[in-house]
């Protein structure tokens, strides 16, 4: 379970937009995961999608309801 006194993380409910890689979690009792976001193009305009971990398929991101944080910066090498 997350704890959100010592959680780093700014969350927000508002949808991620631009591309990437996000936590994302549906409740604050819930462990986050890691989504990628991605912005594509489409013949009816511009549309985001989200995979989800070990899922060939993509989801519109109008379907997570829940907060966010991010994007997630890669590690410094």
């Amino acid at each position: 379970m997350a704890d959100n006194k010592t959680d780093p993380r700014q969350w927000t409910s508002e949808k991620p937009k631009k591309s990437g890689f996000y936590y994302y979690r549906q409740s604050n009792d819930e462990e986050p995961i890691v989504l990628k976001v991605e912005l594509l193009d489409d013949r009816e305009g511009p549309i985001s999608v989200v995979w989800l971990p070990g899922d060939n398929a993509a989801e519109p991101l109008e379907k997570c309801h829940g907060d966010w944080a991010g994007p997630i910066e890669p590690p410094a090498s």
